[in-house]
């Protein structure tokens, strides 16, 4: 099934490339464009979508503000001409970042990142003592839960780090690791960390010890990572 895609770029030639690149796209489908980014905004309430090609810097809005509108389940492409734009965009979980003038071998492999952000971690059925497939690069691998030791985000990919010393990288992202991983078991201290609770050996209220790893613990997570470490 091709995804659904809507542009919303200020100029009318970017417009025109993505439209084009889309077209060539086996598995994208164009549905709509916009030069104007509250029209794409209305669009976009009212007409289901699953990739949104989205400019940075625009009147009105910026393509930062404009994504944190958006439903969870539409994948944001951010495109600009300014690199130091990314690390916004990957911080609010952008499915990738596309440098102006864009390739067109650039914008094939965003489709792989597309695709990669589909795949689920596991199935919402799973139990404590079940495992999860990870795609990691062109495999797919089986963890059992009670060999990770922590995650680690680093910006659109999460590090899986395991009893074994093995680093399993995956083109996901923590926020989705975190709604999915049973919460008994696993619990997020910092934006770039998840960590598993059987695996702690230590902790104070500013850091967490694992396997000689310390991880911290951020204000933001402080108090729910004490509660259930207390419960």
């Amino acid at each position: 099934m091709a995804y659904k895609c809507v542009i919303i770029d200020d100029e009318p030639l970017a417009v025109a490339l993505l439209t084009d690149y889309i077209r060539r796209a086996a598995d994208l489908e164009m549905v709509a464009s916009f030069t104007n980014p509250i029209d794409g905004m209305r669009f976009i309430q009212s007409h289901p979508c699953d990739v949104v090609y989205l400019d940075v810097e625009m009147p009105e809005f910026t393509g930062i503000q404009l994504m944190k509108l958006f439903p969870e389940s539409i994948s944001v492409v951010l495109t600009t001409a300014y690199p130091e734009f990314a690390v916004d965009g990957f911080d609010h979980n952008a499915a990738d970042y596309l440098l102006k003038p864009i390739s067109y071998d650039r914008f094939l492999k965003s489709i792989e990142k597309l695709h990669a952000r589909q795949i689920p971690v596991f199935s919402a059925t799973l139990t404590e003592s079940d495992f999860i497939f990870v795609k990691s690069g062109f495999e797919i691998i089986k963890i059992s839960l009670h060999t990770i030791l922590y995650l680690e985000g680093m910006r659109d990919y999460v590090a899986l780090h395991t009893t074994d010393g093995k680093r399993i990288m995956t083109l996901q992202t923590l926020k989705q690791f975190e709604t999915q991983l049973p919460k008994t078991l696993f619990c997020r201290t910092h934006k770039s960390y998840i960590v598993s609770l059987s695996k702690i050996e230590r902790a104070d209220r500013h850091t967490v010890y694992i396997s000689q790893k310390s991880i911290p613990i951020s204000d933001t997570y402080r108090k729910a990572f004490l509660e259930v470490l207390g419960r």
